[in-house]
Parts: structure tokens; C-alpha cells; sequence
């Protein structure tokens, strides 16, 4: 059973209703009116394989039971004005294959093993929130990854090597706190030598110090000529 909504004016609060439909598989409900908090009662969508709900005006947290379903391999709800933590559940529900919670004002950090909960993510965006900490390292784990959208937020620290990631077209790391002005902040470029599909890299307004390692110049500039990063 699949619900489509999108692109209309719905307002108001989703009705807990939906929680009821057993057989739901998908609710598509972006670019609405629609508000007040997710309801409780999605924790009964033991069907759900996919939830749109972007451009919306959703408001709270996104509650822990959406940890619970089990099946969900697509979560969007980008540019609502959802805040709070991104509950741990989610980031162990290893069926997701697209996380994308962009624009909210979201805080916190990403957890370190991020990269081995989630096994068959291929699309991360967390862009325009105010997460903070170190990018975790298993996003080295992450091998069938395409897209990774981090800006802009506040991580610190390092980017870590990204050498395993042989599908990754889009890298946006801009406007961090990332790097402290060392020689070495850049190394990690060398390990995206391996990222043939690699399309976009954007790494500006950060704290990165050193020098352009020569497989940046000749490698991956060469393939996103006409690019405005």
C-alpha cells in the first residue's frame, strides 16, 4: 500500500491514524504545510520501507521508534524545523540505504561506528544543522556510499581517509571547523584516489592548512571542470 501527498497544501498535525495502516510500504507527503510532531504511533508502520516528508513544517524530535522499522531503507525529512538529537535507533537500523535529515537544527555528534551500523547506506545528508565532533572514521566501512553531504555544521578535527569508497560521486565537507592549520589536514585526498565516479568535492570555509597534493590537481579538478565549488 503506498500514500502519496505531495505537492499540495495540507496543514496540521499527522493524524496517528496512519499508524493503523499495517500494510503501508510508502508515504510520500513532501512539499505540504503539515506540522506538530511526528506521531507515536509509526512505531506500528511494520511495513514502511520508505518516509518523504520534506518541506514541511514538522517541529520536535524525530522519535526513537523509527528505529523499529525494521524494513525502512528510505528516511527524508529534510527542510522541516525538527531539533533535539538524532535518536541512536536510527543509526542501527542497517536496511537504511538513504538518511537524509537536511536542514533541521539538529545537534550533537555522529556516532563513531556510524559507518558499521549502517552497512548499506548509500546517501547521508545531515547539511545545514548544527552537529558538532569528529567525522567518525568507519565512514571508511561505508563502501557502497555515493553521496555525503556534512555542510555546513560545526565538526572539528580531521576528515578521515575515505580510501574504500569506490562509488562516491559528491563529498561536501565546506563550511566546518574542520583541519587545524597543519601540514597534513589534507592527506586525506590522497586516499580518494580510488573514487573514480567522483563528481563534486567541496571542502571550502574550513581551517585546512597545507598544500594540494598532486592527485587533487590532476585527478579529481580534471573530472569537475566547470564546477563552482
Amino acid at each position: 500500500m503506498n500514500l502519496n501527498f505531495e505537492g499540495n497544501n495540507l496543514s496540521g498535525n499527522l493524524p496517528p491514524g496512519l499508524g493503523l495502516l499495517s500494510k503501508l510500504q510508502v508515504f510520500i507527503f513532501r512539499n505540504n504545510n503539515l506540522d506538530g510532531k511526528i506521531p507515536l504511533s509509526f512505531e506500528n508502520l511494520s511495513s514502511i520501507v520508505k518516509i518523504v516528508g520534506t518541506k514541511n513544517n514538522l517541529h520536535g524530535g524525530v522519535p526513537n521508534i523509527i528505529g523499529k522499522l525494521k524494513r525502512l531503507n528510505f528516511f527524508a525529512l529534510g527542510s522541516n524545523h525538527l531539533s533535539g538529537t538524532i535518536p541512536p535507533s536510527l543509526y542501527n537500523l542497517s536496511s537504511l540505504i538513504r538518511f537524509s535529515l537536511p536542514y533541521n537544527q539538529f545537534h550533537g555528534t555522529l556516532p563513531p561506528n556510524i559507518g558499521l551500523t549502517l552497512p548499506n547506506i548509500e546517501f547521508l545528508a545531515v547539511h545545514g544543522n548544527q552537529l558538532s565532533g569528529l567525522i567518525p572514521q568507519t565512514l571508511l566501512n561505508a563502501s557502497k556510499i555515493n553521496h555525503i553531504y556534512l555542510s555546513p555544521n560545526k565538526f572539528t578535527g580531521k576528515v578521515p581517509t575515505l580510501a574504500n569508497m569506490p562509488d562516491l560521486r559528491v563529498l561536501s565537507v565546506q563550511e566546518n571547523d574542520l583541519g587545524n592549520d597543519e601540514d597534513d589536514d589534507l592527506s586525506f585526498l590522497y586516499t580518494l584516489s580510488n573514487s573514480s565516479k567522483l563528481e563534486s568535492l567541496a571542502i571550502n570555509d574550513n581551517n585546512f592548512g597545507g598544500v594540494l597534493p598532486d592527485i587533487y590537481n590532476y585527478q579529481l579538478l580534471n573530472k569537475a571542470q566547470g564546477d563552482d565549488f
